[in-house]
């Protein structure tokens, strides 16, 4: 028995210690919504995707691409880091930590020119996602100069609930006319497919390319 607890436990340490965003050798996909607000509602479906690496500053980083957008991400540990452009001498921003600990604030990329987004951790739990057990990271984040705040949710290996480049969308949601949530992801190793969305299922690994989807998803997020 207590074998078994120390084994638990080893595996709980293994799953937090791998948590980060996947990298380009995992060849991660996202599947995204964005809902704009009028009348009529419009659903947009983005894919945002590694598509190859590249080197600045003699630094290793993914290539992600979203609709006409580039940008460049790598890990280091259990933080990923973000750039807008490959000049060497621009600013790389923090898009995930999950190294933080109940408790830890920290600043992180936001829509605006800066660090003006601070996430706070509040609470972590395990979800199942199909056959597989993630850690979801619940955040409270808030702006500079600002008394609102907000929740958002990432979860280890997957990214943002919302969306993997989370700082699209400003918070509060909808102050922009629109607002953002993950239909599902797929990588070699890992998947996430959003119950709301049954027309976007995880397709095998390997398969080229990334389909687009024939139902628009309807209703207001």
């Amino acid at each position: 028995m207590k074998n078994l607890i120390l084994l638990v436990l080893f595996c709980c340490f293994i799953s937090k210690s791998n948590a980060q965003l996947d990298g380009f050798a995992d060849n991660p996909k996202w599947r995204v919504v964005e809902q704009l607000l009028g009348t009529p509602q419009i659903s947009i479906t983005q894919t945002v995707e590694c598509t190859s690496q590249t080197n600045i500053c003699n630094k290793t980083y993914s290539v992600l691409s979203v609709a006409k957008d580039t940008f460049y991400v790598r890990n280091q540990g259990k933080k990923t880091f973000l750039r807008k452009n490959k000049d060497c001498a621009s600013k790389e921003f923090l898009l995930y930590d999950f190294d933080l600990k109940v408790g830890d604030s920290t600043w992180v990329v936001s829509a605006k020119k800066s660090d003006s987004m601070q996430v706070k951790l509040l609470s972590t739990n395990f979800i199942n996602v199909g056959l597989d057990t993630y850690e979801a990271y619940n955040l409270e984040c808030s702006f500079k100069n600002s008394k609102q705040k907000r929740l958002m949710v990432w979860i280890d290996n997957i990214g943002c609930l919302n969306h993997p480049l989370y700082f699209y969308q400003v918070l509060p949601p909808l102050v922009d006319g629109s607002s953002f949530q993950l239909m599902c992801y797929q990588s070699k190793n890992n998947s996430y497919d959003n119950p709301n969305y049954p027309n976007c299922k995880p397709l095998p690994y390997g398969y080229k390319p990334f389909p687009l989807f024939q139902d628009k998803p309807q209703g207001r997020l």
